[in-house]
């Protein structure tokens, strides 16, 4: 069987399968079933197994052979995190698309904070707004809602991983609401960012890490 436009990696974590699909051909030649030996095992086509976490996967594919990645795959390959969201809606009426990279910067900063916001009855915050990038966090409750800002970057993840929400023929432009069953939603968008939230540079390298070792689940 061949898979036009495909490199798959397959991972298994506690017994949930998860694929990560980019990049150049995969065909038969190339197995894309996955050996689990130790945890989890990553096949992509490259006569190599990589035993790894899934904090790992990342860092170590890079690591192993980065020069055998297409480079589609280089630059979209990241942390895998599970889903924390009842449902995903894209493309919001009156709303528009925002770069990839400032969500993934913003989100990593959200997480950074490590703090809960309050939110009263039926209220809409901004959590972040840089970059031409906003985050929001709404209240669909009658009472207050406290969602930790961790838990507002794990929203962020599950737009950026829903395909639908990247704009037609331009996937580093997205948009989505991503909703919890606890009755809060968090809205991604373009936003001119008159006030800028955080005032300040952002650490990007320090943010990222900081994501990576406390938030991806």
């Amino acid at each position: 069987m061949r898979y036009p436009n495909l490199v798959l990696a397959s991972f298994m974590a506690n017994g949930i399968c998860a694929n990560l699909i980019h990049g150049n051909i995969l065909d038969d030649t190339k197995s894309a079933k996955p050996e689990i030996s130790n945890g989890y095992a990553v096949e992509l086509g490259l006569n190599e197994i990589i035993d790894t976490t899934v904090h790992m996967i990342d860092r170590q594919i890079h690591g192993t052979s980065p020069d055998l990645l297409p480079e589609r795959l280089r630059r979209t390959l990241r942390p895998m995190s599970r889903s924390v969201s009842s449902k995903v809606y894209c493309h919001i009426p009156n709303s528009q698309p925002a770069p990839r990279q400032s969500i993934e910067t913003l989100r990593s900063w959200a997480c950074s904070l490590m703090q809960t916001e309050k939110l009263g009855p039926w209220e809409c915050r901004q959590v972040a707004c840089k970059y031409n990038t906003a985050i929001w966090l709404c209240n669909d409750n009658n009472d207050q809602a406290d969602v930790n800002t961790i838990t507002v970057s794990r929203h962020v993840d599950d737009i950026l991983n829903e395909r639908d929400c990247e704009t037609s023929g331009d996937e580093d432009s997205i948009q989505g609401q991503a909703f919890s069953n606890e009755n809060y939603n968090v809205i991604v968008s373009w936003d001119s960012c008159a006030v800028a939230n955080p005032s300040e540079d952002i650490n990007v390298d320090a943010v990222n890490q900081i994501y990576k070792d406390t938030c991806v689940l």
